[in-house]
């Protein structure tokens, strides 16, 4: 199941058990240990998460004259096999982190509750049509529709649901 513009992996585990309200103790597969928790509910991390090293490079620009440092240049490339590698990593630690939290199942599924509802954004109104996004609550993505006048048939402009079998591409800003 995929959450509407919310990825586990970038929620803190804290943030997470926290809203779940419960408390988490125990080891991961990782070999981090949690145990108890703060008066807040939020788990008290025992040991460092063994994070995928994140080397830092020379690499810099000279901006009026200034040397800026940018040493994670590198990962600004989606596809390089050393920063698809490093993400992987990065996902794989998330999900046993996250996995392992006995609120999880509870929260995804009340997030899926209050995220996956009907929902039409305000027409705008250009030359006699009237143009918005529609998005049903079985649906992902919105659809843009538009209608000749206030009475006439509804029609699809763009389905992003339609554009990959992965689900990845969405509308961003349109304009009529």
């Amino acid at each position: 199941m995929t959450l509407r513009g919310l990825a586990f992996a970038g929620i803190s585990l804290c943030a997470i058990t926290a809203a779940a309200g419960s408390t988490f103790a125990g080891s991961t597969p990782t070999g981090a240990t949690l145990a108890g928790a703060t008066a807040a509910g939020t788990p008290v991390l025992t040991s460092a998460l063994p994070y995928p090293p994140s080397p830092a490079s020379t690499a810099s620009d000279t901006l009026h004259g200034v040397a800026v440092p940018d040493p994670y240049r590198w990962l600004e490339n989606p596809k390089s096999p050393e920063v698809q590698r490093w993400e992987s990593a990065e996902d794989s630690l998330a999900r046993a982190v996250l996995g392992r939290l006995p609120a999880r199942a509870d929260l995804a599924a009340r997030l899926h509750q209050l995220l996956y509802i009907d929902d039409v954004i305000s027409p705008l109104h250009r030359g006699g049509r009237y143009f918005y996004k529609r998005r049903r609550a079985d649906q992902e993505k919105a659809v843009l529709y538009w209608k000749e006048g206030r009475k006439g048939a509804e029609r699809v402009l763009l389905d992003p649901n339609t554009w990959t079998s992965a689900g990845n591409a969405s509308l961003g800003e349109w304009v009529p």
